[in-house]
């Protein structure tokens, strides 16, 4: 960078950064700026062009009557923003999908069934659910006398 002064007026000086060098440092901070936004996304939406997301999703409702004989559904083609489920307060929404998983955003009260189908009514609820290709994970509601139970297999086709 070359910085030359400048004599102004009742002896003071100014210095002037070099036009050339001035255009470079801009060109060079807006790439930057641009390569790190483009980043942010960089999850999202990552598949190739022939590659289509599909999750299996089952959800089923239950009270203290019984539940109901939910069918899979195949939600094809899912991105980010997609609306997964909302009742009863609860709310699951795409956050992002790429070749190798789907994540899904909650408003919270949804988690994981533990290995024998219970769950855990003193855990935590997680923000996220993240569910790899050919994965099946299992979730409920933390309630005990009604909620929804939730079935995900995230698949490529």
């Amino acid at each position: 960078m070359h910085i030359r002064y400048i004599r102004m007026n009742k002896g003071r000086y100014k210095s002037m950064i070099n036009n050339i060098s001035l255009r470079a440092m801009l060109c060079l901070v807006a790439v930057l700026i641009c390569a790190g936004l483009a980043g942010c996304g960089i999850e999202n939406n990552r598949l190739a062009g022939d590659e289509t997301a599909v999750l299996v999703a089952t959800i089923s409702e239950w009270n203290e009557f019984g539940g109901d004989d939910a069918e899979p559904q195949e939600l094809v083609r899912v991105k980010k923003g997609d609306v997964i489920f909302e009742k009863y307060s609860y709310k699951l929404v795409v956050k992002s999908v790429s070749s190798e998983k789907i994540v899904i955003s909650s408003a919270g009260g949804i988690v994981e069934k533990e290995k024998g189908g219970g769950i855990n009514l003193n855990s935590k609820a997680p923000k996220t659910i993240t569910i790899n290709k050919g994965e099946e994970k299992c979730f409920a509601t933390q309630s005990m006398d009604g909620g929804v139970n939730f079935v995900f297999r995230y698949e490529i086709r």
